[in-house]
């Protein structure tokens, strides 16, 4: 079977979802449940082929044609439903609360008694600063007795204290007014929190998923194992649905492709008709369990790197596609594993993608890697890449700012989010193919994870994913075709300028 997190689909598979499209869009029922956007999936199986959708449609989890939940959460008479109903009749009470006209009034009155205090005691204490003022100057001058500055000066405090204790009284009260209600509304939050942690735990408990070498195991014990916390959702997504059934009917999987259908989704990152790889959050964990007993296909191991320069302080390794630049958590070996067999001490000052090519910098003791790691925070370092990508570009160049953040639901994705990290790439159009693909010459400016894949692929950028980007949405086969080419360092009066050629599998015209 292919590997669901690294995989670009078949031609058998493509056929597959022009059928299933084009089923959709002749029923008018199917097209309007899918139409605002969802994660589809199709598995060959040993002599037949399965479908599948994440999540719900149209508030539904069975829909003929499809594959079934793993469990089913909406049997209106199932511990769900029931429950999930109690637990919105207490959120219901504690918006009832919340705009209850005599809550919103008891916080008026506390917020009043409140300013009407801390008002009065900086007035009083105006007025007490300014007798006690003129109370030193008759003491000097002796227009009054001692004792009679003393009575003075105690009445004060007396009329200070008898007129904050009744203003503090009024507080008081106008506080545990508001206070019946916020403590009623605290206890009925707790409650919801209690009950939808208790919900979420059984849902986990209940989800119970298989491998092809028979064995069970619910969601809440892979995750334990993996000393993880399952996010909301797990287990609904489609290539779990898809595995799942086959295990439970005796299928054989043969292969696996998910995509999307409808509108694009928020950022524009997940386009109709495009395959997209399983997910981290989610699947990754399940899928870790489901695939035991399943061949994997394997892809082609990547060549081996080359030194493109060294010195006593620094590395500089020119890393083929395909292997990763620190240890991951596959096991696989990683370039930095290599140099250290090799060279010894080596420690890594920024990373490519494992699917990236080219030039990346090892400092060779941990002075010189702050020193360099405070070069690349100060933006002293200088990296060009070359990128091919499915489209044509309409301006010969341009700057692009995109700000990025996780896709905390889709790691190892990103998304272009208002809330998210700067980020600004230069861009130069150097080539533009025959086959309508487009060579341009990338600049970032920051150094943003997947920035540059992201910056290509959004529509507010260059509009298309980056050949072979399988993770973004690339149809095009083969290795991503982005290669860091150029790499220039300045640090300690020294100046390091290295360039790579691209790859030997880079397209010609």
């Amino acid at each position: 079977m292919n590997n669901p997190f690294r995989y670009a689909p078949s031609e058998e598979i493509q056929a597959l979802a022009v059928d299933l499209f084009a089923r959709i869009d002749s029923d008018p029922a199917l097209s309007a449940a899918f139409s605002e956007g969802k994660m589809l999936g199709i598995l060959r199986v040993r002599g037949g082929v399965l479908y599948g959708f994440s999540g719900n449609a149209a508030g539904r989890n069975k829909i003929d044609g499809f594959v079934p939940p793993v469990f089913d959460l909406l049997d209106p008479d199932g511990h769900f439903k029931k429950e999930e109903a109690e637990i919105s009749e207490i959120n219901h009470r504690i918006q009832s609360l919340l705009e209850d006209t005599e809550y919103e009034a008891a916080r008026q009155r506390t917020m009043l008694a409140k300013a009407r205090l801390d008002r009065w005691t900086v007035e009083e204490k105006e007025k007490m600063a300014a007798a006690k003022a003129k109370r030193a100057r008759d003491r000097e001058s002796g227009a009054r007795s001692e004792e009679d500055l003393i009575r003075e000066s105690q009445f004060e405090k007396a009329e200070f204290r008898r007129g904050k204790k009744g203003l503090e009284a009024i507080l008081e009260q106008a506080r545990s007014r508001e206070e019946a209600y916020t403590h009623e509304i605290n206890l009925l939050r707790a409650q919801t929190k209690a009950r939808s942690d208790s919900l979420q735990n059984w849902i986990f408990d209940q989800f119970t998923v298989h491998n092809a070498l028979g064995e069970c195991r619910s969601i809440a014990q892979i995750f334990r194992d993996n000393g993880i916390t399952a996010p909301g959702g797990t287990g609904e997504c489609a290539g779990i649905k898809l595995l799942e059934f086959a295990f439970r009917n005796g299928l054989e999987p043969v292969e696996l492709g998910e995509l999307w259908y409808g509108k694009p989704l928020g950022d524009g990152l997940r386009q109709s008709g495009v395959f997209y790889p399983s997910c981290n959050s989610k699947c990754a964990p399940l899928m870790g369990f489901m695939l035991k007993g399943l061949q994997i296909d394997e892809d082609v191991k990547p060549d081996s790197y080359r030194i493109a320069y060294i010195d006593r302080e620094i590395i500089v390794a020119d890393k083929p596609s395909g292997m990763l630049s620190v240890p991951g958590r596959t096991g696989d070996i990683s370039l930095l594993d290599l140099l250290e067999k090799e060279y010894g001490e080596v420690l890594p000052v920024h990373r490519l993608d494992m699917d990236t090519s080219g030039l990346i910098l090892f400092a060779r003791n941990p002075e010189v890697q702050q020193t360099i790691s405070a070069a690349f925070e100060n933006r002293l370092v200088q990296k060009h890449y070359y990128a091919v990508i499915d489209g044509p570009v309409k301006e010969d160049s341009g700057t692009i700012s995109l700000s990025i953040a996780p896709d905390w639901d889709n790691r190892p994705r990103q998304k272009v989010a208002e809330d998210g990290k700067e980020a600004r790439t230069l861009y130069q159009v150097t080539r533009r193919l025959h086959d309508g693909r487009t060579e341009v010459l990338l600049k970032p400016l920051t150094g943003r994870t997947h920035q540059l894949r992201i910056h290509c692929v959004h529509p507010s950028g260059l509009g298309h994913p980056i050949s072979g980007d399988r993770l973004y949405g690339s149809k095009k086969t083969g290795a991503l075709l982005l290669h860091a080419a150029h790499l220039e360092l300045r640090y300690d009066s020294k100046i390091v300028s290295i360039d790579s050629p691209r790859p030997s599998y880079w397209p010609e015209d």
